[in-house]
């Protein structure tokens, strides 16, 4: 399997009949509300977003460590599609310089017209002070005020990962703390112990009872 391209932070078209189907399309919103991966929340979302903005080529969610990075590409549309060198400059601009970004394509200027040429836009997905990742689309070529419409939109899609990254911390916080109340009981139990049997004894039976095992053993 290839190696998922991965970006750095430093200092097509919505399918036929889509029109108003973003607000309709309850499987999507669904989906949405129960992914428990990036992956498929990720997917979800980046679908919504195709069929609210016009026009759209191709897109990507990348995703990674908060500001550290490498993040990675974890949702493309179409499916299957391949990075494209528009989108992973454009994401790349939108780590670093965080904040949204516009790139114009230069088909227009090879042709001597704008007619056609693809626009790249991206935007950061920034979440309690720290930077998640960017989301890039690929649209057609359209009017600056358009354009600007396209800007408010990613900017308040957007707001559907910075929560999904502060839920998805706030749950990992929560895991962590359980497993070192856990940890801290066995070893209260244990050491409370005078004799290694009775430790034993008492250890197996905790970590019975909190995990909800069957059986538990000490060799």
């Amino acid at each position: 399997m290839a190696e998922k391209p991965t970006y750095t932070a430093s200092g097509g078209g919505r399918e036929p009949g889509d029109s108003g189907v973003a607000y309709l399309d309850q499987t999507l919103w669904r989906r949405l509300a129960e992914a428990e991966t990036d992956e498929d929340f990720c997917h979800s979302w980046l679908n919504l977003q195709i069929r609210m903005v016009e026009g759209v080529r191709s897109g990507m969610v990348a995703l990674g460590p908060a500001d550290n990075g490498p993040f990675v590409p974890v949702a493309m549309w179409p499916k299957g599609a391949q990075d494209g060198a528009g989108l992973a400059g454009v994401t790349e601009r939108a780590l670093k310089e965080r904040k949204g970004v516009v790139v114009r394509g230069d088909a227009g200027e090879r042709s001597g017209t704008e007619e056609g040429s693809p626009i790249h836009v991206a935007y950061p997905v920034r979440a309690a002070g720290s930077l998640h990742g960017a989301v890039a689309l690929e649209i057609a070529h359209r009017p600056q005020e358009k354009l600007h419409q396209v800007m408010r939109q990613l900017q308040w899609g957007v707001v559907w990962l910075e929560n999904w990254t502060l839920r998805k911390g706030t749950r990992t916080d929560a895991q962590v703390r359980d497993r070192v109340v856990t940890t801290l009981d066995l070893a209260a139990v244990t050491l409370q112990e005078e004799h290694f049997q009775a430790a034993a004894t008492a250890f197996v039976t905790l970590l019975a009872t909190r995990l909800d095992c069957d059986r538990v053993s000490v060799g």
